[in-house]
């Protein structure tokens, strides 16, 4: 019985030593592959550039005549340091809309298009999810700002405020825009919540007209963007886990 007892034994620890094996083999195959992907992440970034800034403003197939005022306007004066792309979803354009895109794209190149994106209120937050892993994974950027393609953009300041917070040394990560703490769950209609499980009221968050994160909160995001939560009212998506500092934001109006 005993010896019975001692081969079984040795056929578990023998089991457990092939599936420890496995484990290692599959560990080390992962880690190479990841390796290999961030290499061809950082020979696409360096192909790319570096930016102090990039900015990245939200638009419509059809926002042809919105587009063209932004770059004859506040985006007319080169700044150094400073990338922009105009975000646009074009799941469902028509063929008319995606041939204007293309000649669009080989004139100005500043068009990011998701090909598995429909333009609507509801997708706003899937834009934004979308497009901050796109330029997160091709970039390479020191901070990044959303914008709306109705938003006015006064660069130079923005710039300006830029360095003074980092000539502060704080180290701490960036959030900053227009902060809007009244926002009320709703209870009921079509915006009702049905798993808000923290207070009457979302937690405070940067109007969507215009805001800056730095590159490790768009990172978070990216990285982090199968398993955010998304709630109904205004299309927010909650960021649970970060550190930050907010300010006001007077160089955005929307």
């Amino acid at each position: 019985m005993l010896i019975r007892h001692f081969k079984g034994t040795t056929k578990c620890l023998a089991g457990l030593l092939l599936l420890a094996l496995i484990y290692a083999f599959y560990a080390e195959t992962s880690r190479v592959q990841e390796q290999r992907k961030s290499a061809l992440v950082d020979s696409s970034i360096n192909k790319r550039g570096s930016f102090k800034l990039l900015i990245i403003i939200l638009s419509r197939t059809s926002d042809v005549a919105r587009r063209e005022a932004i770059r004859n306007t506040w985006l007319s004066k080169n700044h150094n340091g400073v990338k922009h792309l105009f975000i646009i979803g074009t799941s469902g354009a028509s063929a008319e809309l995606r041939k204007h895109l293309t000649s669009e794209t080989k004139t100005h190149q500043d068009l990011l298009l998701l090909s598995e994106l429909q333009d609507s209120y509801d997708t706003l937050t899937e834009k934004v999810l979308q497009s901050f892993s796109r330029v997160y994974r091709d970039y390479k950027f020191e901070y990044l700002l959303k914008c709306d393609d109705d938003s006015l953009v006064l660069v130079d300041k923005l710039l300006t405020e830029l360095e003074k917070w980092e000539n502060r040394g704080t180290g701490k990560e960036l959030y900053w825009g227009f902060f809007n703490g009244k926002a009320q769950v709703k209870q009921s209609g079509p915006w009702k919540e049905t798993d808000w499980i923290f207070c009457d009221y979302y937690l405070p968050y940067a109007l969507g007209g215009g805001y800056v994160l730095s590159r490790r909160l768009v990172q978070f995001i990216a990285e982090n963007s199968k398993i955010l939560k998304f709630y109904h009212f205004l299309q927010i998506l909650q960021i649970r886990r970060y550190f930050s500092r907010t300010l006001a934001c007077p160089i955005v109006k929307h």
